[in-house]
Formats: structure tokens, sequence, C-alpha cells
């Protein structure tokens, strides 16, 4: 289709679609604890948090006998500058990122990344796989419910998008192994991933004085409205 551009405008004669300002390129709110400080990310005991080496590290202590332990690493409103929290979906959020390590090889019993909503105070969860021992394994998960996203009784494609416009908080949940070796895993490049808005219409729109002419190619979304999944 051939579109006129006038200011951010794009125009299309032809066909009778206008498409809003906007780009498709996606946008990124990271956390890379390059600060080496905890930024604000929440741990509670027993697992201590540091970063000495430019990532979160999460620490499970040598125990006498073996404990149940978990650890959740959050990120809510005072952590990351509050750019894990707040409205998903008016910021456009399609996928959560990260980075992960077990950096001494201990394979934890859970593995886990969850949200919890403001307003229902569900909390939502997606099981992750394990990574091997001593690389650092990257994660990429669509904020799709049809990605896998579970709650449980009376959970819905509409409740988990409705529950994505207040998040509280997000973070990793992990569940030690059976074991009474201290355990250490690394956590790094946490990012919300955004798409700009843009709308798509099927009126035929003028705006003034127009000059020049491009050719706007429109592609698929892939089956979360990931629009990056697709290459």
């Amino acid at each position: 289709m051939w579109m006129r551009l006038q200011q951010g405008m794009m125009i299309c004669a032809a066909c009778g679609l206008s498409v809003a300002p906007g780009l498709l390129r996606a946008q990124e709110d990271v956390e890379t604890w390059d600060a080496q400080d905890l930024r604000g990310w929440v741990v509670a005991p027993p697992v201590t948090s540091s970063n000495t080496g430019g990532y979160l590290r999460l620490s499970f202590a040598k125990r006498k006998m073996v404990m149940p332990d978990e650890c959740l690493a959050l990120a809510g409103t005072n952590a990351s500058g509050g750019v894990f929290a707040g409205d998903y979906q008016a910021r456009g959020a399609y996928a959560l990122s990260f980075r992960f390590s077990l950096s001494n090889d201990q394979v934890p019993s859970g593995f886990i990344l969850r949200f919890k909503s403001a307003a229902s105070g569900w909390e939502w969860s997606y099981p992750l796989a394990v990574p091997p021992g001593g690389v650092w394994a990257n994660y990429r998960v669509p904020l799709a419910y049809i990605a896998g996203w579970r709650h449980g009784p009376g959970e819905s494609p509409q409740r988990f998008a409705d529950d994505l416009r207040n998040v509280e908080w997000v973070g990793i949940y992990i569940l030690r192994n059976p074991t009474t070796n201290s355990a250490d895993y690394d956590l790094d490049d946490f990012t919300l991933l955004r798409a700009r808005n843009f709308t798509i219409g099927g009126a035929l729109a003028y705006a003034g004085k127009q000059a020049g002419a491009i050719r706007i190619i429109a592609e698929p979304l892939d089956k979360y409205g990931d629009p990056t999944l697709n290459g």
C-alpha cells in the first residue's frame, strides 16, 4: 500500500486505511545492575542478595540439614526506577526477558517467573526450564495468557489481560533443591519489552498539505502478539 507522510501522519490514498503515528520497533526497560547495587530489588531471608560483578546474585547458605528454602527476588514500584510496575497494557509491554546462571551447578527444584496484580491480588506464574550449570542462559517470556501463564481456579485470558493493567511486582521464584550445599544463582539484564503504540483504522485520513510518498508493508504479529518473534 502507498502512504503519504506529513509530520508523522501516514495517509493511505489507495486503500482507505489510516495509520496513526508510531513505530513498530520495540522499546526496552532494562535493569543491568551495572551500578553494582541491588537497585531496590527485594529478596527475603534466608536468601541473601549481592552485586559485586554487575549482576544480581541470590545465595542459599550451606545447611546442616535439608530445608525447603525458597527465594523470590522481586521488583516493585521502588525497584529499578519503578519501570517493572504499573500498567503493562498502556505501555505496550509484550514480553519479559533476562539472563540467568547457576554459578555452582546446584540445580533448583523450582524456577518460575511471576507477577502480582495490585488490583486483583492474583499472582501469575510461568514455569521456566532450568539451564545447565556454568553458562548464562537467555530467557524470553511473552506476556500472553496463551503462552502458558497460570494462576489457578477462575483464571481466563481476560483476567490475565486485566491484571496486566496494574502490576504490583514482577520477579523470579527459586525453590532450593533437597541438599545441604550452598547455592548461588545469578540474574542479569532483566528487561520489559514494549512496542510503540500504533493503530490501523478503516477510514481515509487527510492532514492538509502532503509531500512525497512512502510505501508501508504491514507484517502480522505472531500468535502471542509479539512483533519481533517472527524473526
